[in-house]
Formats: C-alpha cells, structure tokens, sequence
C-alpha cells in the first residue's frame, strides 16, 4: 500500500517553474545558464550564483580598483554621489522592509493594534515624532479638508478599530463628549462634529 501511494505520487506531473505565481526565467550575465527565480529577486543584471557575481566584478577593473581604495575605509569611503545613490534604492517602495507605508502600533491587551499609515505633507501637523499618523484620523481629516486638532476624537461605531470606513466613523470634539454620547446620552449627539448629527 506504501508502495503503491509512493508510486503514485511520483507518477504525477509536477507543476512547471513557468507556471507557478511570482517565477521568471533569467539568464545569467556571466555564465549565461538559465534558471527560475522569484520576480521581487529579479534586476536589471542576474547572476546564476555568488560565484559568478564575484566573478562579474573582478572583470570590471575599474570596480576592483575602486573597491580596493575604500576596502578598509568602512562608511568613510562613500562619495556624496554613493549615498545618495543609496538612499534612493532604498527608499519607499524600493526598500526590502517596505510594507505599503503601513505599520502597526503596539497595544497592552487583547486590544487590536491601531493601523498607523505615513502622513502626506499637507497634514504633517497630525502626524507623530516618527511621520505616521492613525489611519482612522487621516481619512476622516481628508474628508474635511483640515488637520484635526490633538483634542478631536475619531470613534468607531462597531468599536472595531481596524474597520476605518468612513460610514464607520464619527468625529467629536473632545473625549468627554464622545464618551457621554457613546454612554447613550441623547442629548450629547448634537455636540457631534462629523458628520453633522440629525436635526
């Protein structure tokens, strides 16, 4: 029976690299040998392997004496033209760590962590020491075209604060109204900025 499944398993067909999501066929620039890798590994030069990068770089002399002039240098050894080089293939998309500019707060508790997203310029005021705002908080802010002030609170009317459509939020002015209001007290819901209560 063992047996039987083994060989039934080897039977099968397995699926191409070509077809799997997310591989494409490179060819190596030194060696040109042919093989599948992942697309996000995949540049404007591909090497089959280390040996062959290595290999790559010693042909280029001017590379070799450069990188022999700087060896020993650590960071002290980088141009202006190098850093800036670097900071553009590494910044934003082009970063290996980069998440679509979203990032979650840590919270105490089994409280869902708050969605923090990378604050545009023209609500820079909003945003904390480390250029990330809330999300609920920047989209209602567009919504109104204005920054929020730091005392305005944005609720979540199903209390779920990962659920940040606008048809689920509401504006108040301060945290003590916004909580009268939440504790069913009817004759707070006027004091509602966003959106503008019911007359």
């Amino acid at each position: 029976m063992v047996i039987r499944n083994c060989l039934s398993y080897m039977a099968r067909e397995k699926t191409p690299p070509s077809e799997r999501d997310g591989m494409e066929l490179i060819v190596c620039a030194k060696c040109g040998q042919t093989d599948w890798y992942r697309q996000d590994r995949v540049g404007d030069r591909n090497f089959c392997s280390r040996e062959c990068y290595q290999n790559y770089r010693k042909e280029d002399v001017d590379m070799s004496e450069h990188l022999r002039e700087i060896a020993d240098k650590g960071h002290d050894g980088w141009t202006e033209e190098t850093i800036e080089s670097v900071r553009e293939k590494m910044k934003g998309e082009n970063n290996p760590a980069w998440k679509g500019g979203v990032t979650y707060k840590r919270r105490k508790g089994n409280y869902k962590q708050e969605i923090l997203v990378r604050c545009p310029d023209e609500f820079k005021e909003m945003a904390r020491a480390n250029g990330y705002v809330p999300e609920h908080r920047l989209k209602v802010a567009k919504e109104l075209g204005r920054p929020l002030t730091s005392t305005e609170v944005v609720h979540h009317k199903d209390h779920d604060n990962h659920n940040n459509d606008l048809e689920n939020l509401e504006l108040w002015p301060n945290n003590r109204l916004h909580k009268l209001a939440e504790g069913d007290r009817e004759e707070y819901l006027s004091e509602r900025l966003w959106p503008e209560p019911p007359e």
